[in-house]
């Protein structure tokens, strides 16, 4: 059984080695931590067994590859996350919410007085799960920083805030073409092309809006439970 201090000498080897996401450092220092103590249970220093270990998992371009290899797997979860929430959209009776929210996107868009309240709305909207995961990961780094997790980031939250940011992103660039006036005048109301256009990414930034929030929400429920080791 290793000590704590030797679990605090493993965590630090993991943190120099270029591991910064909570997930995947808990889950390398639990390896970590049987494989060092199968070695010194066959009279090996914790000195040499941690750097045998260290060797076998690769070094530090070896532990890297596996943080890496856990970012590009968190996010195909990201997708298969999505897929989930859109088939929850238009199961029965979830279906029938669903075109209740397209007809009022619809009716919104028909009767807005121009392009530029349409844009900026929607840029707001698409805002909100960005702005939340912002909060979430303050949060993440004031706990931290009170030395109540081990390390500043979460791999989960991490690839939340990314995807919300470019959610954001998504709507500020056109914004900036109605608003130099590379669309339609700003204060000119929409033809019946530009009103199909947001209409299209209105629905695209609500499902989208309705699935990030939703894994914010359990994300959160994470940031009342730092994963931290008792050492």
């Amino acid at each position: 059984m290793l000590t704590p201090t030797q679990l605090t000498a493993i965590s630090q080897h993991l943190k120099k080695s270029g591991i910064i996401y909570e997930e995947v450092h808990h889950e390398l220092l639990d390896h970590f931590a049987n494989a060092v103590d199968a070695q010194i249970t066959n009279k090996i220093t914790f000195e040499n067994a941690l750097l045998d270990v260290s060797r076998q998992f690769g070094g530090p371009v070896g532990l890297k590859y596996i943080q890496t290899t856990q970012s590009q797997a968190m996010n195909r979860q990201y997708r298969q996350r999505l897929r989930h929430y859109f088939s929850v959209c238009v199961q029965w009776p979830n279906v029938l919410q669903t075109l209740a929210v397209v007809w009022l996107l619809y009716t919104l868009i028909d009767l807005a007085p121009n392009m530029m309240t349409v844009a900026y709305s929607l840029m707001v909207v698409a805002a909100i799960p960005f702005l939340v995961m912002l909060t979430l990961t303050g949060k993440h780094l004031w706990q931290f920083f009170r030395r109540e997790r081990q390390l500043a980031w979460s791999l989960d939250g991490f690839t939340l805030l990314s995807k919300s940011l470019s959610t954001a992103m998504m709507f500020v660039y056109p914004n900036l073409f109605v608003y130099l006036g590379m669309m339609t005048p700003k204060n000119t109301a929409m033809n019946s092309v530009e009103q199909g256009i947001y209409f299209v990414m209105s629905c695209f930034i609500a499902f989208l809006c309705f699935a990030q929030v939703n894994l914010i929400v359990s994300y959160s429920k994470s940031t009342d439970k730092p994963l931290s080791h008792s050492f």
